[in-house]
């Protein structure tokens, strides 16, 4: 399994929006219940993501979450070090400077 982002990217010719896929990593890179730090190439220009691993958390199988990289508490971009937890069921990650939480 690898853990892939999805990037919008505007096709000029017909301009439509395409979506495309990038590879960033293998699940063996990760680490369970932490996150990662990914670079997108789009046709906006580069992009940062975050990407979680976490194994068993929702019932469904999903194991592989992205979230932008970019804190917008502390505006900067350091999501993928944030803190995974649980509220009330559902999965967050919070921030590492303020400890807000976001949703993954």
């Amino acid at each position: 399994m690898t853990a892939t982002a999805l990037k919008n990217e505007m096709d000029t010719m017909a301009l439509q929006k395409t979506k495309t896929w990038q590879k960033v990593c293998t699940k063996a890179d990760l680490v369970a219940f932490s996150g990662i730090a990914a670079w997108l190439e789009t046709a906006d220009g580069p992009a940062q993501v975050a990407i979680f691993y976490l194994p068993g958390v929702q019932e469904q199988g999903d194991e592989l979450y992205a979230l932008d990289h970019h804190d917008p508490f502390s505006n900067a971009n350091v999501i993928a070090r944030g803190i995974v937890g649980d509220l009330k069921g559902a999965a967050v990650v919070a921030s590492p400077i303020y400890k807000a939480t976001l949703p993954s």
